[in-house]
């Protein structure tokens, strides 16, 4: 069967976008996709997944703080299992609509967190690529959603363009939950400054990371990784087999860091 794309007009997508992110691996929405509404429901949900957290399975949470210092960050894993609710929200349908016509076919979620950074924590993602956590090399777009605006003083996202085009890059695990591309030229880094309603996205190749929150107030962001899940994803994959800029097993000596 033939899988027709979601309409881009009811998505608030252009198709500057939709090349953008082609061109770059990575690309910021800064308008209202979502409204106020849609995100305090997101946020409720969220809160109400939180003020559980010491019943939460341990395999579900993780302090990205590692347990060093005064601050716990802690990030929520799969929080659409633990809150099924979230996914039945105008925010995932209106997602995974977006997804489907940035990636190019149908979706599925792939994976999905909750960081909830606090304030006055001294600690940021460091540079990494979302490949490097796994041996899924399927077409993904990773969407990082903020409840509240963000700027660069309280934790958004920063991006490298065009690293996709470097192919997987040699990780190092840190901490219990971490990985990090050492020595990464910042050179042309960006940030990725949002009003509450908007949105970024980056593909699984895309160096990316996240500055400290140095504010007095907390940080909360949903992310939604989705997985193109037709056979495009198959055939773009044996293209760049054949084009020598794949990072599938058996075709890259770079070395790939797994979560266990």
């Amino acid at each position: 069967m033939t899988h027709k794309s979601a309409d881009t007009g009811t998505s608030g997508l252009t198709r500057q976008d939709i090349e953008d992110l082609a061109r770059n691996g990575q690309l910021t929405v800064d308008r209202q996709i979502f409204t106020h509404h849609e995100l305090d429901e997101v946020q409720t949900l969220m809160d109400g997944v939180r003020a559980h957290l010491r019943e939460i399975p341990a395999n579900f949470v993780v302090d990205l703080a590692n347990g060093k210092g005064p601050v716990q960050i802690d990030e929520v894993l799969w929080p659409s299992r633990l809150e099924p609710r979230l996914k039945r929200t105008k925010v995932f349908a209106r997602t995974r609509q977006i997804a489907e016509i940035l990636l190019g076919g149908p979706v599925t979620l792939h994976f999905d967190h909750h960081i909830q950074k606090t304030p006055f924590s001294d600690k940021g993602t460091l540079w990494h690529q979302d490949q490097g956590f796994e041996e899924d090399t399927a077409v993904k777009g990773t969407f990082w959603i903020p409840t509240i605006d963000v700027n660069e003083d309280n934790g958004c996202m920063w991006f490298i363009p065009r690293s996709q085009e470097r192919g997987l890059l040699p990780h190092e695990r840190i901490g219990t939950a971490g990985i990090v591309v050492r020595d990464v030229d910042e050179t042309n880094q960006i940030s990725a400054p949002l009003r509450r309603g908007g949105f970024s996205v980056h593909r699984e190749l895309t160096l990316h990371s996240s500055k400290p929150n140095t504010t007095a107030q907390s940080r909360p962001a949903w992310i939604l990784r989705f997985r193109r899940d037709d056979l495009s994803s198959m055939r773009m994959a044996i293209k760049e087999v054949r084009s020598g800029t794949s990072s599938a097993p058996g075709f890259s000596r770079l070395t790939r860091v797994k979560h266990k």
